[in-house]
């Protein structure tokens, strides 16, 4: 074809009177034909040449993009891969522990997998970083000095990362304080702003979701008014009751990046199951610790959270009806309940408390509807012996007084959808409870040392090899329910 295409543009065999009459003809038919078939050799290589170069520099480019370990494509998008894993690192707080050099150290992009950070510290500008495939942290952009409190700067650290590494699927793992359902994250630099739930739900809402979102430093986070929040940007929200150090997660960070190489088709509801069994199974190495035993952690499936929240309206609407019935109740169940700095009772042991002294019908069954409810949504759970009536969420009660914190909880500057869509805020502002109302009684972790561990940085135990290490339990089944009578 090449040869066809290009001798039309060669001189005519024939001579000006259409034959070729003598030798002398023919020789110069002969040589100008071999002048046409050497310039049509040239061109054939040429044209192969160009078609070759053209295929080596593509090939390049798919193996930069395509490469397990180099911050690729800043230029332009990568292909995609089958996962993001991105951890928003707010470490800008006074004698706040930093993890990114423990996760860089346990995590690392692959095939499959990209990893980034996005890092604020108290002293430097912030920075995206890619973790390549020999866990080398690279800079890929400079921040400046941003708000990590601020709703923008989470939008754009996912609107960097999915546009530059995309993906089928994304986790995005939040480090900082937690503060329940009041949000998390705070930045010192920018006046200790926080993220609070309804600006984390505009960001990930805004981009497209993520398929996990995982609190690791944050405190408090596994309350229901949280999870609810984000019920339509993620599909796994994992979290903990109770104070929350990265400890929980450092060597747990490594399981989980090696199951996304090994495994990248994983369901994201199994990877949310794994990733609670490999904290449980992890957290041997803090047993000679004195807080050692107050671990909890808890996946919840957003898709199963707002039946238990319709039952939690319905509960607030029967007990509206007469709140003394339920003082009365509380009285009795109160003082043994789970309950995380003060206000914040696990559901299931709530419920159960409150079935204890109850006695109506009716109310008793919503009680053990949202017993099972709770369980159905959380699909795996793990406690210390501490928090032995954890069962992996909490709800607001301030138990003493009417606090301040009372009044924020259902207001326009927070933004919860939970108490917009039910009545437990006017349930909360209806109980007759035992104290004074106080100006600021909060009961939130305004002040702990946020970091790796309680200790501050101490360095870690050694794992355990492989060979002996227990066996992570199965699924936590859902507590049993309660007789149905009086």
């Amino acid at each position: 074809m090449l040869y066809a295409t290009d001798a039309a543009a060669c001189p005519s065999a024939c001579g000006a009177g259409g034959a070729r009459g003598s030798l002398a003809r023919e020789a110069q038919y002969g040589a100008r034909v071999r002048g046409c078939t050497r310039r049509l050799q040239r061109s054939g290589w040429m044209r192969l040449r160009g078609v070759l170069l053209l295929l080596a520099g593509l090939l390049i480019l798919a193996a930069s993009c395509s490469d397990e370990g180099n911050p690729a494509c800043t230029d332009g998008p990568c292909r995609e891969k089958k996962w993001t894993l991105m951890l928003y690192d707010a470490a800008d707080l006074n004698d706040a522990y930093d993890p990114m050099g423990e996760f860089c150290e346990r995590v690392n992009s692959g095939s499959e997998l990209n990893v980034l950070i996005l890092q604020d510290t108290r002293d430097d500008s912030a920075r995206i970083w890619y973790v390549d495939a020999g866990h080398a942290a690279k800079n890929v952009r400079e921040m400046g000095e941003v708000n990590m409190g601020r709703s923008q700067t989470l939008l754009d650290f996912l609107e960097y990362s999915k546009q530059y590494y995309p993906a089928k699927r994304y986790i995005m793992a939040f480090y900082g304080h937690g503060r329940g359902w009041l949000g998390a994250c705070r930045d010192a630099s920018n006046g200790n702003d926080y993220l609070t739930m309804d600006e984390m739900r505009s960001a990930l809402g805004g981009t497209g979701g993520v398929d996990l979102v995982l609190f690791t430093g944050p405190c408090l986070m596994a309350a229901i008014e949280s999870v609810y929040e984000l019920r339509e940007c993620t599909d796994v929200y994992v979290g903990s009751e109770d104070l929350s150090y990265y400890c929980w997660w450092d060597y747990p960070m490594e399981d989980i990046c090696r199951t996304l190489h090994e495994n990248p088709e994983i369901d994201n509801y199994d990877l949310a199951v794994f990733i609670v069994e490999a904290i449980l199974e992890d957290s041997d190495r803090w047993e000679s610790y004195e807080w050692g035993d107050e671990l909890t952690m808890s996946a919840v499936r957003t898709d199963r959270i707002a039946g238990p929240v319709n039952t939690l309206d319905s509960i607030a609407l029967d007990y509206l009806n007469g709140p003394e019935r339920l003082r009365t109740c509380m009285d009795v169940a109160g003082p043994g309940m789970s309950t995380f700095y003060g206000q914040h009772p696990d559901i299931c042991d709530l419920a159960g408390g409150i079935l204890t002294a109850e006695g109506a019908d009716t109310t008793r069954t919503l009680l053990e509807s949202l017993r099972d409810g709770i369980g159905g949504a959380v699909i795996a759970e793990c406690h210390g012996e501490a928090w032995s009536g954890a069962h992996g969420l909490t709800v607001y009660f301030p138990f003493e007084s009417h606090s301040g914190s009372s009044d924020l909880y259902g207001s326009e500057t927070l933004g919860l959808d939970f108490t917009e869509h039910t009545n437990w805020d006017e349930l909360l502002n209806a109980y007759p409870y035992p104290g004074p109302r106080t100006a600021d009684g909060s009961g939130l972790p305004d002040t702990h040392r946020v970091g790796y561990c309680p200790l501050g940085r101490v360095p870690p135990p050694s794992r355990l090899p492989q060979s002996t290490r227990v066996a992570p339990p199965t699924r936590v089944p859902p507590p049993a329910r309660a007789p149905s009578g009086p």
